[in-house]
């Protein structure tokens, strides 16, 4: 073989190679991106059966936000009322921090908007949200007096209807902010068809 096609061959063999070695690596980046998509929305409003739906359906893992904080620990007999709502957002980031080394994919079922000790709805901080850095969120709006008749059957407490109203609308507004300030996209979802929910998983 002649000196000038030795070195062509030679070449191309390393281009060839650092082209196939950039493709693994991009493979291995692409397999490691981490992603948490958050579903919000009120007590009641249905997160954990459309994140079941999700889960069946999908690679994602679902969590709530209430079993990694330990919620009976800091709420017992059944109360939603916190009482220190910045501190338990602490023990959610812990928590969900060593959920993340485990699992690549994760539905985060939790809230914008929580009662505060005296049953008034209080919105979560901000800064919470750009530690949990989701990379899209689902805000799920249900219909009010179903809400309140699953909250009597479940916790055998009468919650008045507009401070109910007045939550989701809270919750419904801190959606579109956090989305907003975050620059990720946003997902409100009712009644609709469950593909509206897998087509828009699957565009992310």
């Amino acid at each position: 073989m002649k000196i000038k096609e030795l070195d062509r061959t030679m070449r191309h063999r390393q281009c060839s190679y650092v082209a196939l070695r950039w493709r693994f690596r991009w493979a291995k980046s692409k397999k490691t991106i981490k992603m948490i998509i958050f579903i919000s929305g009120i007590h009641a409003s249905g997160k954990g059966t459309i994140c079941k739906e999700i889960q069946e359906k999908t690679e994602y893992k679902h969590f709530t936000a209430s079993e990694l904080i330990k919620w009976k620990e800091i709420s017992p007999e059944n109360q939603k009322g916190v009482k220190n709502i910045s501190s338990t957002q602490e023990r959610l980031l812990n928590a969900l921090s060593v959920v993340k080394e485990d699992h690549l994919k994760i539905l985060l079922d939790g809230h914008f908007v929580l009662f505060n000790s005296d049953l008034i709805p209080s919105a979560i901080d901000i800064k919470v949200f750009e530690d949990i850095n989701p990379n899209a969120i689902i805000c799920i709006e249900g219909d009010v007096e179903i809400i309140q008749q699953r909250l009597y059957s479940r916790d055998h407490i009468n919650y008045d209807l507009d401070i109910l109203k007045t939550m989701q609308n809270l919750e419904l507004a801190k959606a579109k902010e956090c989305s907003l300030h975050l620059g990720v996209p946003l997902l409100i979802y009712g009644s609709e068809e469950p593909e509206r929910l897998l087509t828009f998983i699957n565009s992310l």
